[in-house]
Formats: structure tokens, C-alpha cells, sequence
């Protein structure tokens, strides 16, 4: 009995560290920090959330499932456990035209909602639309919007009530008419308030969040023969302007925005203005009360750089993706962690010998996630050289807005389906395009996305030995 029991608890010890030793964390047969989906044609990553839950949403634009794949687009969205990396659904869906995402958002029941653009369900041209995901991946309702010119559907925040506003803007007529709009829903998709606001230029809005009872939106504003530049708009909840601002007026273009727990605002875009007539990413903060507290550009390989998206941790530091073209021709993958001072802490590339772009950032945990899209599988993380610099740009007042009723919304019923392809991962290098989930570390190196399961089943492990261990020597000591 006592050899038993003591072999019992030897054989329970090797198998924990044969496991131990052998484990892999894989999404789609791809092991470490880089996760792909993918199947028969291209495939692009633009939007990734984390959950209240601590599960991980991506979602893109697939030619490689849904109706009339590969010629037409469809939209795809997937969710994965924050916990183990492993799929727990992935679905398509669309119609008989094109669809594609821009961008989601999760509320605090695990609900998806996501926004993109669709011919499918068109008043003529592109119209955007929005659907409500259960956390099962159960679409609850779907809506469209649109005119007889081109929408998009750029953004979707949500409030601490669930209710949901968009943001895109609509092409006009002419070279300079695009037009804002915003529109505020209930949980259930019934409209609250619709509005366009317009001015004499070109605008476009990119992204927007809401905190506070003000929601913050950032993109561009264009005159005629003149540069663009940034604009930050601020709307109460119920779509009063509440402050419209413009930064430099140099070709500025702002991609993303995000605050802080002191409403601080940080804003990540593009600029060929600063340190060449090339294009670099730019990244600034603007306090709570309007005024400029910092504003940088960062330039990879003296090439074209665009800054895509942005997000802030609890402790004010900031995380930043976008992508360059290396000094190779090709683009790569670009993520930077900036302290709260505009101090850059590390700067990495996700490089390969294809053409690599991030579009989307978010946190879990200690994980910095990002999502994007590549052609090669044998990308690797860099420490690359890069170039930083300071400046200062005026903040002004910008022009009003003259503001009008905005869409209207139409319920449409999407056809869904299921998927996840099987294909290996030498498949998956020569079929074209695949989305690609970057997981690395606070301090930028690769980090698997479900890294701190390791340590929990260590300790279940140990746990385990110990028990027996207690068990084989209660028996040592009763015989």
C-alpha cells in the first residue's frame, strides 16, 4: 500500500510535467502570441473588443464564407475564450452584394453590436448598417440606413445605459460635400435622435466614445485647396454640440480617440506635415479643459506611416497601432506604448516578407491585442530603430456646424451562417489575405493570450500532489 500509494503520486507529478512541458496555446492550429482566421481566399481583421466576461470578439471582412464567396464580400465575426485562446464561434453574414465591418462594440451583458457598409440592403450605393450580436452569436435585431449617395459606417460607442450611437459620414455630390452624421438608439435598436451636421468643407469622422455624458468624435475636416486637419467634436447625449475644435490645420487626419478615468483626451492619426512630405503617424493629448498638453510623430524606416487606433490602461499609459512601409517596400505592423508624458516606452513591428496592417488595439489584462491582416504567417516581432518628435500645434475654434435630421432606420433580415475553416497553417500562408490577432506583453514582447491559465493550472496541479501527497502519508502513519 505505501509503495502504491507513493508510485500513485509519482506517476500524478511526471504526468504534470509532461503536460506542463507540452502545452501550446493555439487559435486555428497557429501557435504562441500570433493567432490567425482565415479559409480559401482573403480574409482582413479591422475591429477586436474584449468583453465583460474577459472573452476576445474580432471581427472583418471575408471573401471565404458567406453568399456569393469569393467574388462578393461578406462580414465575419468570431469570439474567443480569454482564457485558453480556443474559438468558441464564428459566424458570417450578409446578403447577395457586398458587406463589410468597421468597427464593434460589447455592453455589459456581453452583447455585440456591430457597424460596417452593405449594397445588399441599399437605398442605391453603399449604405451603412448595425446588428446586435448575443454573446452566443445569436443576431437579436439588424438595421440600414442610407440616401441615394454613399454612407459609412465608421464607429459605434455605447453608454452606461446600453444605449448605442453611431457615427459615419455620407459622400455628397461633390469633391468637397461629405457630411457627419450621428444617431443615438436604444437597446433594441429604435432611433432616439438623427442628425447631420454640415459646414462648407469635406468632413469625415472616424471614431468616437462616449464618457461622461459627452460623446468625443475625431477625423478630419478639408477646404477646398487647402490641407486638412484634425477635428475633435464634442456632443452632449442628445446631439447638441457641445465643443468643435480643430488641431494644426497641416494635413492632419485623426483615426482614433480614447480618454482617461480624468478626461483626458489622446488621439492617434496621420500627418505628412511634421518631419517629412511622407506621411507619419501622430499622437497628441489634449487636457479636460481643451488645451494641448502634448503632441508627437513617430516615423518608422523614412517611409509612409499610419496610425489606425488607440487605447489607454488604468494608469494612463497609452497603446497605439497602425502600420509602415519598411524600408523593404512592404508594410508592416506597428504597435507603441507611450507614457502618460508623450515619452515613447517601446516601439515593436510585426514584420514578414508580405504586406502586414494593424487596424484595431484593445486591452485584457496584461495582454495588448491587436488586430489586423497579412499574407505571410512568417512575420516575427521587431525592436526596430524609429524617429520621435515633438510639436506644438495650435487648438482653435473650428467652424459651426449647421445641423439638419439625420437617417432614418430600416429593419433588414441578414442571412447568417457558421463557420471555421480546418485548412493547415502551409494552406493558410499561400491562400492570399488572413486576419492576424497579435497578443504581446506590458512590456512589448509576445505574450499567448490565455498565459495567465497557465499559472492557474499549476497551482490546480500542485493542488492535486499535494492532496495525495497528504493521502499516501495518512496511510504511511495508519499502518
Amino acid at each position: 500500500m505505501r509503495v502504491s500509494a507513493l508510485v500513485s503520486t509519482l506517476i500524478v507529478a511526471l504526468m504534470f510535467f509532461t503536460i506542463l512541458g507540452a502545452i501550446t496555446f493555439t487559435l486555428h492550429g497557429i501557435s504562441n502570441s500570433t493567432y490567425w482566421w482565415g479559409g480559401s481566399s482573403n480574409d482582413y481583421g479591422y475591429a477586436i473588443a474584449a468583453d465583460v466576461f474577459g472573452d476576445i470578439v474580432i471581427a472583418g471582412t471575408t471573401y471565404s464564407f458567406g453568399i456569393n464567396a469569393p467574388t462578393s464580400s461578406n462580414a465575419f465575426i468570431a469570439k474567443i475564450d480569454g482564457t485558453t485562446g480556443s474559438i468558441l464561434w464564428s459566424i458570417w453574414f450578409g446578403g447577395s452584394g457586398e458587406d463589410t465591418v468597421n468597427d464593434i462594440v460589447t455592453d455589459g451583458y456581453g452583447n455585440i453590436y456591430v457597424i460596417g457598409n452593405t449594397t445588399s440592403y441599399s437605398n442605391g450605393g453603399w449604405d451603412g448598417y448595425i446588428l446586435k450580436i448575443d454573446t452566443n452569436g445569436q443576431v437579436l435585431w439588424s438595421r440600414h440606413w442610407g440616401s441615394g449617395y454613399d454612407e459609412s459606417a465608421e464607429a459605434v460607442t455605447i453608454d452606461n445605459t446600453d444605449n448605442v450611437y453611431v457615427t459615419g459620414y455620407v459622400k455628397g455630390p461633390t469633391l468637397y460635400g461629405n457630411d457627419i452624421y450621428v444617431f443615438k438608439t436604444d437597446s433594441d435598436g429604435n432611433v432616439l435622435w438623427s442628425k447631420l451636421y454640415r459646414t462648407g468643407a469635406n468632413e469625415v469622422i472616424y471614431d468616437i466614445v462616449f464618457s461622461n455624458g459627452i460623446l468625443y468624435a475625431v477625423g478630419y475636416r478639408e477646404y477646398q485647396q487647402s490641407s486638412t486637419r484634425c477635428i475633435i467634436l464634442k456632443l452632449f447625449s442628445n446631439g447638441t454640440v457641445s465643443e468643435n475644435k480643430y488641431v494644426g490645420g497641416h494635413s492632419e487626419v485623426g483615426k482614433g480617440i480614447a480618454l482617461d478615468s480624468n478626461g483626458n483626451i489622446y488621439v492617434i492619426g496621420s500627418s505628412t506635415y511634421y518631419t517629412s512630405a511622407l506621411s507619419d503617424i501622430i499622437v497628441f493629448k489634449i487636457s479636460s479643459t481643451s488645451a494641448l498638453e502634448w503632441f508627437i510623430s513617430l516615423d518608422y524606416s523614412l517611409n509612409n506611416d499610419f496610425g489606425e487606433s488607440i487605447v489607454v490602461d488604468g494608469s494612463g499609459n497609452i497603446y497605439v497601432v497602425g502600420y509602415g512601409v519598411s524600408s523593404q517596400g512592404n508594410s508592416d505592423i506597428i504597435i507603441v506604448k507611450i507614457g502618460n508624458a508623450g515619452n515613447v516606452e517601446w516601439f515593436r513591428t510585426w514584420s514578414s516578407s508580405g504586406v502586414d496592417k494593424g487596424f484595431d488595439i484593445d486591452l485584457l489584462n496584461d495582454n495588448v491585442l491587436t488586430l489586423g491582416f497579412s499574407n505571410n504567417l512568417a512575420g516575427t516581432v521587431e525592436y526596430p530603430s524609429f524617429e520621435t518628435g515633438s510639436h506644438q500645434p495650435s487648438v482653435n475654434e473650428e467652424e459651426p456646424f449647421t445641423i439638419a435630421t439625420g437617417y432614418g432606420l430600416e429593419t433588414i433580415q441578414v442571412t447568417k451562417g457558421t463557420n471555421w475553416d480546418t485548412i493547415s497553417e502551409e494552406e493558410l500562408e499561400l491562400l492570399g489575405f488572413n486576419a492576424v490577432l497579435l497578443s504581446l506583453g506590458g512590456t512589448g514582447e509576445p505574450k499567448p493570450i490565455p498565459e495567465f491559465s497557465l499559472l492557474t493550472l499549476i497551482i490546480v496541479m500542485l493542488v492535486i500532489i499535494l492532496m495525495m501527497s497528504a493521502n499516501s502519508l495518512r496511510k504511511i502513519i495508519l499502518k
